[in-house]
C-alpha cells in the first residue's frame, strides 16, 4: 500500500514540474516582464498623436448582452467624429440569434473588427494573480494587438471593463508602445457591489495600477466618477469624465412602423407590465417576487388581471424562483428579441418595470433610456438612486419603496393613468441622451487626450 501511495505521489509531482515548466513559467515569466515594464518615452514627450483608436472590448456585436451596445455605438461613430477606428474583442459566438444579427447589421461597415482566435479558461497556479476576466485571456488579447499596432502611429487606447483585464491589456500596451490610455467604465471594478467582478486584492492593485497609468478615465454617471474619487487618491478629477450610456431613437422609429399604430389595452380591468433585459445579478427580482407574492396572496383579484411580460435572458436561478412562483400564471416569459422588436414591445403594454435594488444606486442601467423615450409610464420598484432619480424628476413613473405590499398593490391599480405634466422636459432629456451625443462626448475626451502633451 505505502508502495502505491509513494508512486501516485511521485506522478502527482511529476505532473505539477511538467505543468509548471510547459505553462506556467512561461506565464509567470511573461508576466513579470510585463509588470516591470517602464512607460515608453514617446509618451511623456512632445508627439502628434495620430485619430486612430484601437477599442479593447469583450462584448460586442453579434453577443447580445447589456454591454454590448456602449462600445457599439462608440465604433459606430468613429468615422463621424474624423478617427479611424479597430476593435481587438473576444471570439464570434457558435450561434448568432436574431438578436445578434440585428446588431451586425447596425453596425458601421467602417468599423474594423479583429476576433482573438480563442477563450483561455483554464485556472492558472500561485503566484500569478487571478484576474477579472482571466489573466491567460489578457496575454492572448495583449500579443494580437501588439502585431497590429506596433508599426502604426501613436493613437489612443480605449479599454472597456468589465470584463477588466482588458484594462490590464491596454496599461500594458500604452507602456510599451507609447499610446494614450482611456479607460471606460461600463461598470465598477473593485467597487462593484456584485459578485460578477473579481474584487480580490491583487484586482485591487491592478487597478490601481492601470487607473495611474491612464491618460483620462470615463464613468457612465456622476455617482460613480464621485465615488471613485473617494477610493482612489491616484484619480485627478480633472482627467474623469461622465458620458452616459444613452439611447438610440432608430431603434424606436423601426419599431413604430413594426407596431402597425399598436396601442395598449383599452380593457381597464386588464393590467400589462413588462420587464426587458437580462435578469440576474444586477437585476435580481427576488424581492419583487417575493412582495408580488403577498400582494396576490392579499387580493386574489388580481391574479386574473395581471399580465407580466419577462423579455430577456433568465438567469437560471431567476427561472427557478418562477418555476415556483406560487401565481405563475400572471408571467409570460420571452427570450431575447432584437432591439427594434423590444422598443415595439414597450409601445404595446401599460407600463414597464424598472427594479432598482440599493446596490444599483449609482447605476444607469441601459433600459432606462428606453422606457422613457417609448413614453410608457414606469414602475420603478426600490427607491432612490440615479435611476429613481430620473423618474421623479421627469415625472414619467412611479417609484414604490421596496418590500411594500401596499405600495405595490396601489402602483400596480395607478401605473396606467400616470401622465407627465412636462413632455417637453423629457423630449429635451432623451435628446441630450442620443448615443450620437454620447459618442461626441466620448471623442472629445479621446480629442483631449490626444492633445494634451
Amino acid at each position: 500500500m505505502l508502495g502505491n501511495s509513494l508512486k501516485q505521489t511521485y506522478w502527482q509531482l511529476a505532473s505539477w514540474i511538467r505543468k509548471t515548466k510547459n505553462r506556467q513559467w512561461p506565464l509567470w515569466k511573461k508576466y513579470t516582464l510585463l509588470s516591470r515594464q517602464g512607460a515608453n518615452k514617446a509618451k511623456s514627450e512632445s508627439f502628434d498623436y495620430v485619430k486612430e483608436m484601437v477599442l479593447l472590448a469583450w462584448e460586442f456585436p453579434p453577443q447580445v448582452t447589456g454591454g454590448v451596445y456602449r462600445p457599439m455605438s462608440f465604433a459606430n461613430y468613429a468615422e463621424q467624429a474624423g478617427w479611424k477606428i479597430r476593435v481587438i474583442t473576444s471570439p464570434e459566438p457558435d450561434i448568432i440569434t436574431d438578436a445578434g444579427g440585428y446588431l451586425l447589421e447596425k453596425l458601421s461597415s467602417t468599423v474594423q473588427v479583429q476576433r482573438i482566435s480563442r477563450v483561455d479558461n483554464s485556472p492558472l497556479s500561485w503566484p500569478l494573480p487571478v484576474l477579472d476576466g482571466g489573466l491567460a485571456n489578457a496575454f492572448i488579447i495583449y500579443d494580437l494587438a501588439t502585431r497590429l499596432m506596433q508599426n502604426s502611429s501613436p493613437g489612443v487606447i480605449l479599454a472597456s471593463g468589465p470584463p477588466f483585464h482588458n484594462f490590464v491589456v491596454g496599461m500594458w500596451l500604452s507602456k510599451l508602445l507609447g499610446w494614450k490610455l482611456v479607460l471606460d467604465y461600463r461598470d465598477e471594478w473593485t467597487e462593484c457591489p456584485f459578485d460578477f467582478v473579481l474584487k480580490d486584492k491583487s484586482n485591487r492593485k491592478l487597478e490601481r495600477q492601470c487607473l495611474e497609468q491612464a491618460d483620462a478615465v470615463v464613468f457612465t454617471t456622476p455617482s460613480q466618477l464621485e465615488h471613485a474619487i473617494t477610493e482612489f487618491d491616484v484619480l485627478d478629477k480633472d482627467n474623469c469624465a461622465v458620458v452616459y450610456n444613452g439611447w438610440e431613437p432608430d431603434d424606436f422609429k423601426l419599431a413604430n412602423k413594426l407596431s402597425n399604430n399598436e396601442s395598449v389595452s383599452d380593457n381597464a380591468a386588464t393590467i400589462t407590465l413588462a420587464y426587458l433585459g437580462n435578469l440576474g445579478p444586477m437585476a435580481s427580482p427576488t424581492s419583487f417576487l417575493t412582495t408580488l407574492s403577498r400582494v396576490l396572496e392579499k387580493y386574489p383579484s388580481l391574479i386574473n388581471r395581471l399580465n407580466i411580460k419577462l423579455i430577456g435572458y433568465k438567469r437560471p436561478s431567476v427561472l427557478e424562483q418562477l418555476k415556483t412562483f406560487p401565481y405563475s400564471e400572471v408571467f409570460e416569459l420571452i427570450d431575447q428579441v432584437p432591439k427594434s422588436q423590444a422598443c415595439q414591445m414597450m409601445l404595446s403594454v401599460d407600463a414597464l418595470l424598472l427594479l432598482n435594488p440599493s446596490q444599483v444606486q449609482r447605476y444607469i442601467q441601459g433600459k432606462t433610456y428606453e422606457y422613457v423615450a417609448s413614453r410608457t409610464p414606469v414602475l420603478v420598484y426600490g427607491e432612490g438612486g440615479e435611476m429613481a432619480a430620473i423618474i421623479n424628476d421627469l415625472g414619467n413613473g412611479l417609484v414604490i419603496k421596496a418590500d411594500s405590499v401596499t405600495a405595490l398593490y396601489n402602483a400596480l391599480l395607478n401605473i396606467k393613468s400616470v401622465s407627465p405634466e412636462d413632455d417637453d422636459k423629457i423630449e429635451q432629456w432623451l435628446q441630450s441622451r442620443y448615443r450620437s451625443r454620447q459618442a461626441e462626448q466620448m471623442f472629445s475626451v479621446l480629442e483631449k487626450v490626444r492633445s494634451t502633451v
